[in-house]
């Protein structure tokens, strides 16, 4: 697909519908490098660095709307921007990472950003018309670690956000009672989860807690044997 082509874009989009009945997740990662003094730089490579990382963006992300965390300014919040856009779109898909630096995707951390974006799927109700992509990698770890721990900690915020008794907290924001919510806000903080997830993981019959590490371990000196 050639993401710098309006008419190309819509072609592809067409097409996918038909064939796959829909599109479930984009990746708008198309790129390009070039290096060369501003003095060396002529209006045509210009021109195609524009086309490809900026109109090519517009284009495919007006077709269906990513929200990717590796692409914000670290202190950006992706919660902040779900219930806006919700307003004005079918469906949502979220690339969720975390960006040490701008364009930086590392394994997500069970923190503020992670929690507060999950709260936010399942207290708007947009759970059902997001699409939530994960993509992380660190060179410190395996790419098992990297897959297993930012998956589970995705799964872990949005355990959280389902067990919080969101209508209570409701009744109080409607009766305008800021002292009850705030008491609720805290309190939440306390709650059980982590035993609501080990007995998750039990019935799914997967490590957690510690265990976790050995299972890991075992797997990559199993893969590493096969060279």
């Amino acid at each position: 697909m050639n993401v710098t082509d309006e008419a190309a874009v819509a072609t592809a989009f067409a097409e996918t519908a038909v064939e796959f009945g829909g599109d479930d997740i984009l990746v708008s990662n198309a790129g390009i490098a070039s290096s060369a003094p501003i003095e060396e730089t002529t209006l045509a490579l210009w021109n195609k660095n524009m086309d490809i990382l900026s109109t090519g963006y517009f284009l495919v992300s007006r077709a269906l709307l990513c929200l990717d965390m590796g692409h914000f300014h670290p202190t950006e919040n992706i919660a902040d921007k779900l219930s806006a856009v919700s307003l004005s779109l079918d469906e949502i898909l979220l690339h969720v990472s975390r960006p040490m630096r701008w364009d930086s995707d590392h394994v997500i951390l069970l923190n503020d950003d992670i929690l507060g974006m999950a709260q936010k799927l399942v207290s708007a109700d947009l759970l059902g018309r997001t699409r939530i992509g994960l993509d992380f990698f660190d060179a410190t770890i395996s790419r098992t670690a990297a897959w297993v721990i930012g998956t589970r900690n995705m799964q872990k915020a949005l355990l959280r956000a389902m067990l919080l008794p969101m209508d209570r907290l409701k009744q109080s924001e409607t009766a305008l009672d800021f002292n009850a919510r705030f008491a609720l806000t805290e309190e939440f903080k306390d709650l059980p989860f982590g035993a609501v997830w080990n007995e998750f993981c039990a019935r799914m019959d997967v490590p957690s807690g510690l265990a976790l590490i050995g299972e890991l371990d075992g797997y990559q000196s199993a893969v590493a044997k096969r060279g």
